[in-house]
């Protein structure tokens, strides 16, 4: 799927970064469960670092990433709108720039398998695969 290196996430993720020789990273995207994750960050974020997250979580102590001048981003898509921010124009430009990547080939999607009917059976079905922790990529439930 056009990664560099992989990484076993049923095992501890610093060892597995170290692993690959990347003990530390520079920058970390925080899409899902970052509470989660949050005890990780200031072992695998360099001196430093950034993370930008983009969900929500209930619980957020960013207290641990101060010994490392971790540097924390929260992006919501919609606050230039929201708050008609002086750049509001730089996401339409981000936008056009991903479309522009998108259409070159350079980000594809991660879709893996489509499963054409959206009913109880597939439901389940795709939801046992989530749950197994084995889910590559994205599985789209299509309506027929």
């Amino acid at each position: 799927m056009g990664v560099h290196h992989v990484i076993d996430h049923h095992k501890p993720q610093d060892e597995e970064l170290a692993r690959i020789g990347h003990p530390e990273v520079n920058y970390v995207a925080g899409l899902t469960a970052s509470d989660r994750y949050l005890p990780l960050f200031p072992k695998i974020v360099a001196a430093q670092g950034h993370i930008a997250l983009i969900d929500n979580p209930a619980h957020f102590d960013i207290v641990p990433l101060k010994r490392k001048s971790i540097t924390l981003a929260w992006e919501l898509m919609f606050t230039s709108a929201m708050f008609h921010t002086p750049d509001m124009i730089e996401q339409h430009r981000l936008l056009e720039e991903v479309a522009h990547l998108v259409d070159a080939g350079v980000l594809r999607t991660t879709l893996r398998e489509r499963m054409a009917g959206i009913d109880a059976a597939n439901l389940k079905q795709v939801h046992a695969l989530l749950e197994s922790d084995r889910a590559i990529g994205k599985t789209v439930l299509e309506a027929l």
